[in-house]
């Protein structure tokens, strides 16, 4: 039995890009497929299928095949405020992944409170999309003299409770890759999130997000000043 569900997030061809330098990658199955199986050419079909058509919404997801030994799952996302042109070139451009991580490596100078303060972020952020129509939302908050900035998003094929869901369980998995990092990137199949203390990585940060207040904790659900997108 191989049954593949594949999630291609797609960011601006401009800035850093999940194809260009991961630094992990992972595949949470061992199997293989001949390069000339059936469930090669519903793969090709489902990538070409995403490739022509993902662009016009930013969104897409199809499945070719109809045997569950060689049905292919796929979906493609591109970031919310992304043009369908910047989407297409990502599109494009895109290799197959099915989850990954990547961060940055430098460290905070206070990694306990930074934590702390992009835990708080993250969680808001994650709220916040849940009732997003674009499943998407965007904010910082202070850091001493600096910002963190944040960005969450979910496929838009799920509902606003399991986008808080995914997003809060990927917030939970900060500590394991990017602790102290002062900057972070989790993706999984349907929810991504990223954190980073330099604006000029997306266009979304650069564009002066609205503040979150990290110095108390919100209670469980609450939602902080943020813009869904």
């Amino acid at each position: 039995m191989l049954l593949l569900l594949t999630s291609l997030f797609f960011y601006s061809p401009h800035l850093s890009l999940a194809y260009e330098d991961p630094r992990v990658s992972l595949c949470r199955t061992t199997t293989t497929y001949a390069a000339n199986s059936t469930f090669a050419t519903n793969l090709a079909v489902a990538l070409a299928t995403l490739r022509n058509t993902t662009a016009a919404t930013g969104f897409n997801t199809t499945t070719v095949g109809n045997s569950t030994a060689n049905s292919v799952t796929a979906l493609g996302l591109c970031r919310a405020s992304l043009s369908s042109q910047d989407c297409q070139t990502c599109v494009d451009a895109a290799t197959l992944e099915k989850s990954s991580m990547m961060y940055n490596p430098c460290n905070a100078s206070d990694p306990e409170e930074y934590d702390r303060k992009v835990k708080i972020l993250m969680q808001n952020l994650s709220y916040a999309a849940g009732i997003s129509d674009n499943r998407s939302a965007v904010a910082k908050t202070s850091f001493g003299t600096l910002n963190i900035y944040g960005y969450v998003d979910c496929t838009r094929d799920i509902s606003g409770s399991a986008c808080t869901k995914c997003l809060l369980d990927t917030v939970d998995a900060i500590p394991s890759c990017c602790s102290g990092k002062s900057a972070g990137w989790i993706a999984t199949p349907t929810c991504n999130i990223q954190f980073n203390t330099d604006p000029s990585s997306h266009d979304d940060w650069i564009n002066n997000p609205p503040e979150i207040n990290t110095d108390i904790t919100p209670a469980p659900g609450a939602r902080g000043r943020t813009t869904g997108k």
